[in-house]
């Protein structure tokens, strides 16, 4: 169990509030009692189901399935007009589950079928009666791309109110008069608002408190701003989140938006600590505040990955909606802006509902013009509820130019829908249009693992793509749109059927830039987010088309098991021996309850000569800073560049000093600070300084 908020409370889409259990007494009389037991906590594991999960789009005619636990009985109640329909109530004959429930009507856009549901098992002679927790899902009318416009903004900045320059004025005021710059949402750091520049101490705000602006005068600046610039405009939306941070990155950063109040990581429950503890105590406040909206920032080595975006749950899935493929205030391609696509598949393979976004990231001010990159909305119309309920329905995306206009859908329905299986195949079609540059454009359909499945070009700068599968083999389909200029967009997804939420997380390589004949690892993490335990069966690696590995399953899990919201990775050495693009087969077969399923990875890997390979070393031998001593671990991005250039980045580790014959190839050494203070179990003396031995070495080497 996550032990959160979810256990106690559902929330999804479109509900308000929080819905509390309701118990009744039992009768003494020995058998099977006419009312659930008395109180207690709900029942661990007896929460109800549903397909098509919650925030799908239906129509009439379709059906909605509960299932709960073998041998508890169902009961729900359901509303079609909008509105929250009453707790259902365990025993209670006229709400008891029998049969699918049958959608007799399309929804009404502005008002959604909810249905809410719990799980009962009665009493025997042995046990007490159970009853599980209230579970809500939401169904909402088919969205069409006619229905909406495209508006161009940023999702994350700063200002002087945490770690940015300028203030909250100056900083809308800059971006409400930036071209193809429609809103923006300044984010800064929670851990600002308190506890210094005579604000309250942390912990005196919370998420829901909606005096929050009377207490905190940094919150009321902050979202008076908003407010002020969005009135002043007409044609602009300021909004005020917070960012939600941890020292050192880790477990990662998270934006928080449409919130009364903010939490503070130098506040109980979220001080520094294991990293699956704080990061799970935030999503349950996420999860006891429904209305709030929160993206995952910047994921990777450096601030964080969420743990492989471990500690999936539904209940946190319907919170958490945004995923940053970009950020930073750099030019794009170059240094300050840091890609992390790959971290989006990721997130989608492991069972998240995520759209993309592109943020600049402001600290040193030039709000949304720091370079091009946007994240656009599909909405309604330019209003911060207009903009709310795109990205809750996930038809968003993000774009490293500022003015490239991408309608995308899928049997018609828009980006981020979320759908049945398409019986009769799916056909994808896209509007793209840039008007300041006719150069062409590649457009391809990225599907489950990152595989491209299909792929056309786009001439003259406009133009309509469609793409046909006759058959619906995969849980979501998104677009990437490459340009000329190398510029990147990706969309949503639209997703359709029921995901396993299991399967190959990622495959990598240990180092990024592979060399033909030098040995790498590669490895692959293996997921389990289904709500049972998962056998694997076979675990095999093809490069080329020849099985280069099988795992032992006996290594894998416990005797080839893994739990539910268990991991396990399956590594071994290999060298390429041939240079060019090269792709790495990955299939594993396992059985989730009685179904036996087959998943695929299939990354790309460019394999590069030995000949056209600069060689760079890095000193970690000192415990240096930013390499392996003080603020650790962040030599990702400068080693992701320098790959990108041929040239292979290796760290000297402590224990193994640079020598002469260490150097003979190495085009350029990399030498921090050495260790300055005691830290992590490492004491900062002598041992650690730049002995004569290594300047010697160094002085021989530069010479």
């Amino acid at each position: 169990s996550n032990n959160n908020w979810s256990a106690y409370y559902s929330i999804a889409p479109g509900s308000e509030g929080m819905f509390a259990l309701k118990f009744y007494q039992v009768t003494d009389t020995p058998g099977v009692p006419e009312e659930p037991d008395q109180p207690g906590s709900d029942t661990e594991g007896l929460e109800v189901e549903a397909s098509p999960v919650s925030g799908a789009s239906v129509v009439a005619g379709q059906k909605i399935t509960l299932t709960a636990a073998e041998g508890a009985e169902i009961y729900y109640t359901m509303n079609t007009d909008g509105t929250e329909p009453a707790d259902p109530e365990a025993g209670n004959e006229a709400q008891k589950y029998s049969a699918p429930i049958e959608i007799t009507e399309t929804p009404d856009k502005d008002k959604p079928i909810i249905v809410k549901a719990l799980a009962y098992v009665s009493a025997d002679r042995e046990t007490p009666a159970e009853t599980g927790t209230v579970c809500t899902f939401t169904y909402k009318a088919p969205m069409f791309i006619d229905d909406y416009g495209l508006y161009f903004g940023q999702l994350h900045a700063h200002t002087n109110l945490s770690d940015g320059t300028g203030t909250v004025e100056q900083a809308f005021e800059h971006a409400a008069n930036v071209e193809n710059l429609d809103f923006l949402a300044l984010t800064d750091h929670s851990n600002s608002f308190e506890g210094q520049n005579g604000l309250p101490s942390a912990g005196t705000t919370h998420l829901g408190d909606e005096n929050a602006e009377e207490v905190n005068a940094s919150w009321r600046e902050g979202r008076e701003g908003a407010r002020n610039i969005t009135a002043q405009e007409g044609d602009f939306v300021g909004i005020y989140g917070f960012e939600m941070t941890w020292s050192g990155g880790a477990p990662g950063h998270i934006n928080t938006f449409n919130s009364e109040g903010f939490e503070n990581r130098n506040a109980e429950p979220y001080r520094k600590g294991d990293n699956y503890e704080v990061l799970e105590a935030y999503y349950d406040t996420l999860n006891a505040n429904p209305e709030t909206i929160s993206q995952f920032n910047h994921p990777g080595d450096t601030f964080g990955d969420f743990m492989d975006f471990a500690l999936y749950d539904p209940i946190t899935d319907n919170q958490m909606t945004l995923v940053e493929v970009g950020n930073g205030e750099g030019a794009i391609g170059a240094g300050g802006y840091y890609p992390s696509y790959e971290q989006y598949i990721m997130a989608l393979d492991k069972g998240w509902h995520v759209a993309p976004t592109n943020n600049q990231d402001n600290h040193k001010g030039n709000w949304g013009d720091s370079n091009t990159a946007r994240s656009v909305v599909l909405a309604s119309g330019l209003t911060e509820a207009g903009i709310y309920d795109a990205i809750r329905n996930y038809r968003v995306y993000a774009t490293e130019d500022n003015d490239l206009s991408i309608l995308y859908a899928l049997n018609g329905n828009a980006m981020g829908s979320i759908l049945s299986k398409q019986e009769n195949g799916v056909t994808l079609t896209a509007q793209i249009t840039d008007p300041t540059d006719t150069a062409d454009m590649k457009v391809e359909v990225i599907v489950n693992g990152g595989l491209v499945i299909g792929t056309q070009t786009v001439t003259g700068g406009s133009g309509t793509v469609t793409f046909h599968f006759d058959s619906n083999e995969y849980s979501y389909y998104y677009l990437r749109i490459t340009q000329a200029d190398q510029n990147i967009a990706v969309t949503a997804p639209v997703w359709t059927g029921e995901s396993v939420n299991a399967g190959i997380a990622a495959t990598e390589c240990d180092t990024a830039l592979v060399v033909k004949g030098e040995a790498v690892t590669l490895s692959s993490e293996l997921y389990n987010n289904a709500g049972s335990d998962m056998t694997v069966q076979s675990v095999a690696f093809s490069v080329d088309g020849e099985t280069v590995y099988t795992a032992d399953i006996s290594t894998i899990g416990t005797n080839g098991v893994i739990p539910s919201g268990g991991t396990a990775t399956v590594s071994f050495p290999y060298a390429f021996a041939s240079a060019g693009k090269t792709t790495v087969d990955v299939a594993m077969t396992a059985t989730i309850g009685e179904t036996e399923h087959t998943f695929t990875s299939v990354p790309q890997l460019t394999v590069t000569d030995e000949s056209l390979v600069t060689r760079v070393l890095v000193d970690g031998t000192h415990y240096n800073d930013y390499v392996n001593g003080y603020y650790s671990g962040n030599m990702g991005n400068f080693t992701q560049l320098a790959a990108g250039m041929n040239a292979q980045v290796t760290i000297q580790q402590p224990g193994d000093p640079i020598t002469a014959e260490d150097l003979e190839d190495v085009a350029l050494l990399v030498i921090s600070a050495p260790i300055k203070y005691d830290q992590n179990g490492i004491v900062a003396d002598e041992s650690n300084r730049f002995s004569e031995g290594f300047v010697d070495v160094v002085e021989a080497y530069v010479q």
